[in-house]
């Protein structure tokens, strides 16, 4: 059996931007403030209804890595550095997740 225990505390919070420099920007900016514990960034295409219209873009995701209870203060902050007026931002429970990952994510979040 492998070691694992409940990531209960850990979240993973996504959001998503059409600039690569922002994407790094709020990026840095969460980690530099011990908000998150680790970002990946990923180049995808997207297309969805904006304002009546079809739109296709090309976006930049970030995935981050943080505690539930600091959820409040990274939404905040990717609010006030992202350009978009409707970002999207969603933050996942993690099920399961190996403990010395799990005190890693909150041993690099304690401010």
């Amino acid at each position: 059996m492998t070691e694992e225990t409940t990531g209960k505390s850990v979240i993973n919070v996504v959001f998503t931007t059409d600039d690569e420099q922002e994407a790094w920007l709020i990026s840095d900016e969460l980690l530099n403030k011990r908000l998150i514990s680790a970002v990946h960034v990923y180049s995808f295409r997207s297309r969805y209804w904006w304002k009546g219209e079809l739109v296709s873009a090309q976006e930049w995701k970030v995935e981050a890595k943080t505690r539930v209870e600091l959820y409040q203060e990274v939404e905040k902050r990717i609010k006030e550095l992202h350009h978009y007026d409707t970002p999207e931002i969603l933050a996942y429970p993690v099920e399961r997740i190996h403990p010395r990952y799990k005190a890693w994510v909150e041993e690099e979040t304690r401010q």
